[in-house]
C-alpha cells in the first residue's frame, strides 16, 4: 500500500507493479466454500474477482472494491480489463517488503490475509497503528487506484510519484473521518502543502506523510475528477529524481 506498504513500479517497462462499507454483491464460484475451504467469487462490480482463504474475507474484499469502483468512476476513472484480488499468505516478493501490492502484468491485485496483517511486525509500514480490518480494507483501495490508473488511456505519462498521489489521497478519503483525523495529526503537515514537497524522498522515508499530503494537495486542489484528470495526463509535474 500502498499500505500502504510502498508500491513497486519499475520505470519505464511495460508491466508494472506497484506495491500497498458498500455492499457485497457476489456469486459462489469454488467448490467447498462451506467447509471453510479457499473460494472464488465474482463481484458484482467492475470486472473484479476475488480469490481468499475463506468467504468472509473475498466478500469483504468485494465490498471494498465496489466502494471503490463507486468513488474510482465519480473521479473519471474506470477499467476495461479484469482485476483478479488475490488474499495470500505468499505475495509475489519477498516476505516482509510490502503487504499488499498490484502487478498490471497480470492485473492481479494481491493483498495478505487478515490473520498475516495482524501478526505481521511493523505490518503496515505507511500505517502501523490502523486497525488490521480496516487496513485490509484501505489496501485494496490503494492498489485498485493504481489499477484503474494503469488502465487509462493516459498511463504512458504517470510517473510513480502519481501513481502513489492518487493511490493515497483516495486511501485516505475512503477512511473513517476519525481515523483519517488520527493520521493527519501524526503527519503534522501544515498548509497549504506545497506540491514540490510531494516527492520520492518524502513517499521513501515517511510514507505516512506523503499520504498525508496528498489528500491534503488532493482536496486543496478540488478532489474532484478535473483534479484527477491533470494528474493522470501528465500535467501535474511531481519532482521525479530519476530525471
Amino acid at each position: 500500500m500502498p499500505d500502504s506498504a510502498p508500491s513497486r513500479r519499475p520505470v519505464p517497462t511495460p508491466a508494472r507493479t506497484h506495491l500497498l462499507a458498500g455492499l457485497a454483491v457476489a456469486f459462489l464460484v469454488a467448490a467447498g466454500a462451506a467447509q471453510g475451504g479457499p473460494v472464488a467469487l465474482t463481484c458484482d462490480v467492475a470486472k473484479v474477482t476475488v480469490s481468499a482463504p475463506g468467504e468472509d474475507q473475498a466478500s469483504r474484499a468485494c465490498a471494498a472494491a465496489e466502494a471503490a469502483d463507486t468513488r474510482l468512476r465519480a473521479l473519471g476513472l474506470g477499467i476495461e480489463d479484469g482485476v483478479r484480488i488475490e488474499i495470500t499468505e505468499a505475495l509475489d516478493v519477498a516476505p516482509g517488503i510490502c503487504v499488499a501490492l498490484y502487478d498490471s502484468a497480470t492485473r492481479t491485485l494481491q493483498v495478505l490475509p487478515l490473520d498475516c496483517l495482524d501478526d505481521q511486525p511493523g505490518r503496515a509500514k505507511t500505517f502501523p497503528k490502523m486497525d488490521a480490518e480496516l487496513l485490509f480494507d484501505s489496501l485494496i483501495v490503494h492498489e485498485l487506484v493504481h489499477a484503474y490508473v494503469d488502465q487509462s488511456a493516459e498511463a504512458r505519462h504517470q510517473s510513480r510519484i502519481a501513481h502513489e498521489y492518487l493511490a493515497y489521497a483516495v486511501q485516505l478519503e475512503a477512511l473513517p473521518a476519525a481515523e483519517r483525523a488520527r493520521i493527519l495529526a501524526v503527519a503534522d503537515v501544515g498548509h497549504p502543502v506545497d506540491l514540490q514537497a510531494i516527492n520520492e524522498v518524502t513517499l521513501n522515508f515517511s510514507p505516512l506523510r506523503f499520504a498525508a499530503m496528498s489528500w491534503l494537495h488532493f482536496r486543496q486542489e478540488g478532489g474532484d475528477a478535473t483534479h484527477v484528470r491533470r494528474v493522470v495526463e501528465g500535467s501535474m509535474v511531481f519532482v521525479n529524481l530519476r530525471e
